[in-house]
Order: C-alpha cells, then structure tokens, then sequence
C-alpha cells in the first residue's frame, strides 16, 4: 500500500508502449496459472507456437517482467535477461515499455511458454527495437 493506503501506481502507468521487433522465442518462467488457463480457453492458437496472447514487458530490477493488462504473468528466463538488458534499459529511460506477444503452450507441450523478441545482443539495428 502507498502512502495514506492508496493503491500503489501499476507498473506501466505514465509510460507509452512501443512495438517491439520479433523473430525468436524466449522462455517465459514464474508463468502465472490463471494467465495460461485464460489464454488457452479465450486466445487464438498458432499452429507450432501456442496461444498468442498481447503482452507488455518492463524491465524492473535485474529481471523483465510480463504483464497481460494489469496482472503480472511472468517474468523473462533470467539466463536471457542479459542480452536484452541495454535495451529494456533505453526503453525505461525513454518512458516506455514493449509490446509483444507471449505463446503460451497447449497442455502437454514440452516446450515452455515464450515471449517473442528478435534475437541480438543489445544491438538497436538488429535488436528489439
């Protein structure tokens, strides 16, 4: 709670969303079981790639966090965290957050749930932005 119990401020409020670039999968862990129960009941299936449901990512401390409208879903594989750092970095400077897409897998799949971002190393001209 905040000051004089107000509600504390949502993550994403004051910022602007900025489209991100997409080419690969990232792992999504910590994936929050009423977000994939909703998405495999209410979001479109992608042949090979699992539920595509709108996502918003903020990078907050050392770990980017999912956020499907105000509910927190999950969180970035932390191994990756590292390679998208710089820019998830520039985005929070410029008061922003991305906006992508998370595929979240059928029941059974062996491959987790995931993020779709464009692969590179902190590179703008080839990065997520």
């Amino acid at each position: 709670m905040g000051l004089f119990n107000r509600k504390p401020a949502h993550p994403l409020a004051g910022l602007q969303a900025r489209d991100l670039r997409q080419g690969t999968t990232i792992a999504l862990v910590d994936v929050d079981q009423g977000f994939v129960d909703y998405a495999r009941e209410n979001r479109p299936k992608v042949p090979r790639l699992g539920h595509e449901a709108p996502i918003a990512l903020v990078l907050q401390g050392s770990d980017v966090i999912a956020y499907y409208d105000d509910l927190k879903v999950g969180r970035m594989d932390p191994s990756m965290v590292d390679l998208y750092r710089a820019e998830f970095a520039q985005l929070a400077r410029a008061r922003m957050f991305g906006r992508t897409v998370a595929y979240i897998k059928p029941a059974g799949a062996k491959s987790p749930h995931a993020v779709a971002l464009n692969w590179g190393q902190g590179a703008i001209d080839g990065g997520i932005l």
